[in-house]
């Protein structure tokens, strides 16, 4: 989570770092604004993303709730949906929880099915679909997770959810939260039952390998490690592969990253950011990883940004090994992809 904040910090700051001359590091030819964001010059050939979709913002069926839908004294989003995730069909699920929906979106921007979620409470800010088709949503005003079938009918309630961030299931269907507040990823069985409590820092991901143990992502000033928990307690882990930072260049470090999660032949992705101390991206780096830790490619990215600090997650990853990500313009939700060579 400080890695995180860290890489808030530094989007923001490379702004005014410019604004001001770059005092302390080489000549502004080396950098330029790429979307309003600060970039060093082994950047600029980078790969933008690729336009998927556009929702409009409203209150309409086939729009989302936005800034406009919000409330005026008591702001309960970003301005943009909490969630969203990829289907094999290449259909997008979006959490409008400001329009109370979950709505399946089709890739021409037609509404496929929605299921109404103002029985859930004001504010749900993520939702998981297990392999059955059953799903979860989290209210973590109210403190309750509210499980569905696959047909979005209630088949029963989890309480205790106060602050929990976000929610994953496993291959074999257990319901994964991450609860900053216990400093834990609890466990619970399809039937509601919690099986474990993971103590850990926010470098423990949701997401898990085919024999269930969850990946993890360490990141430190010049190295990052990817894992696999082996052992709940005491913590044990076994690294997978790790990715240093071998470039020289003086103030620049690892500023954050994370684990997006696993495709459908159960490749793991995840992301890593380097920043100069005074806010300029040197790396913005996308990898593909088979399950074992063996790097299968990667693809250094721009970002288009979001002030929308708190999401469950930025990207998601499609079943076929998209990476999806998001971007608001003035009227429009605007899903976007990478595709990693």
């Amino acid at each position: 989570m400080m890695k995180k904040l860290f890489l808030i910090i530094c989007l923001l700051v490379s702004t005014v770092c410019l604004a001001q001359g770059g005092a302390g590091i080489a000549s502004e030819s080396e950098f330029k604004f790429i979307n309003n964001l600060s970039y060093h010059k082994s950047m600029f050939d980078a790969t933008a993303p690729l336009d998927y979709l556009k929702i409009p913002f409203g209150k309409e069926e086939k729009s989302v709730g936005g800034q406009d839908q919000d409330s005026l004294t008591e702001p309960y989003s970003y301005g943009v949906p909490w969630a969203f995730r990829m289907t094999g069909s290449g259909s997008v699920w979006i959490l409008d929880s400001l329009n109370q929906s979950l709505k399946l979106f089709k890739a021409d921007g037609n509404v496929e099915k929605s299921f109404p979620l103002a029985d859930y409470g004001k504010i749900v800010i993520d939702f998981a679909i297990a392999p059955d088709g059953s799903m979860a949503f989290l209210n973590n005003v109210d403190g309750f997770i509210y499980l569905t079938d696959a047909n979005g009918q209630k088949s029963g309630q989890i309480e205790g959810f106060a602050h929990a961030r976000a929610i994953e299931f496993t291959p074999k269907g257990d319901l994964l939260v991450s609860h900053p507040i216990m400093q834990a990823v609890l466990r619970f069985s399809p039937a509601g039952e919690m099986t474990e409590q993971l103590v850990a820092d926010q470098s423990l991901s949701l997401f898990a390998a085919a024999n269930e143990q969850l990946f993890g992502l360490e990141i430190n000033d010049l190295d990052a490690s990817l894992y696999l928990r082996t052992v709940a307690s005491p913590a044990e882990t076994l690294v997978l592969a790790r990715f240093p930072y071998t470039e020289k260049h003086p103030g620049v470090t690892y500023a954050g990253g994370e684990i997006i999660g696993v495709d459908a032949t159960g490749n793991i992705y995840l992301s890593l950011v380097a920043c100069h101390e005074q806010g300029q991206i040197y790396r913005e780096r996308l990898y593909k990883c088979t399950a074992d830790g063996k790097i299968l490619g990667e693809l250094d990215i721009l970002t288009v940004p979001h002030l929308a600090p708190d999401l469950p997650r930025k990207r998601v990853v499609a079943p076929d090994g998209r990476i999806v990500a998001f971007y608001p313009e003035e009227a429009n939700y605007v899903l976007c992809t990478y595709m990693i060579p």
